[in-house]
């Protein structure tokens, strides 16, 4: 995915085609998104360094995760869905997630 650089995510109906939702919560653009394996979250990674999860139903940000450096580049679910793993753009792991 290329970046969001109005830092807005849209929801498609990939059926219908109409967006059916917009999500807004970023400060700077977003640069990767992921579902949950069970669809019900969709997490985010900006350049502002940080990841917000989301409900995938309501649009509403469940949790902000902080500790990387720079712009997160990449993340993923892990299989069972109760992790989440980011990469950042310079290569440093995590930090305080809290």
């Amino acid at each position: 995915m290329t970046s969001a650089l109005d830092k807005i995510l849209w929801i498609w109906d990939a059926m219908e085609g109409y967006s059916g939702r917009m999500l807004e919560g970023y400060s700077s653009s977003i640069n990767c998104i992921t579902f949950s394996p069970d669809g019900t979250k969709l997490a985010s990674g900006s350049e502002d360094s940080t990841l917000l999860l989301w409900n995938a139903a309501t649009g509403q940000v469940e949790r902000l995760f902080r500790g990387h450096r720079s712009s997160v580049t990449c993340l993923v679910f892990t299989p069972d869905g109760t992790k989440l793993i980011s990469g950042p753009r310079d290569g440093t792991s995590q930090g305080d997630t809290r």
